[in-house]
């Protein structure tokens, strides 16, 4: 897997960070363009992404430092996926 090979790393983290950064970055200006409005447009899938971002980003630091099975990258795989799908169709019923 590639975030267990150590030449790999430093690459990974800092392409990883900077995708957290700018997407804060983002949401951070549309919080201060939109305010409030926003928050009510957030609330019902915005824990959704982050449970299934924070799922993703725990195999990646898991992985990174020892290598992990194939169930495992499938377990959380899917639990990243499952919850993103779900925060997809909870997005896409608020317009």
């Amino acid at each position: 897997m590639l975030a267990h090979q150590p030449r790999l790393r430093t690459p990974l983290d800092v392409l990883l960070g900077a995708l957290l950064i700018i997407n804060t970055a983002i949401v951070g200006a549309a919080f201060a363009a939109y305010g409030a409005g926003l928050s009510a447009r957030l609330l019902p899938h915005a824990p959704l992404e982050l449970a299934g971002f924070s799922a993703a980003g725990g195999v990646y630091v898991a992985a990174r430092t020892q290598a992990i099975s194939t169930r495992e990258w499938a377990l959380g795989g899917g639990m990243a996926a499952a919850a993103l799908i779900a925060a997809a169709a909870f997005e896409g019923t608020r317009c």
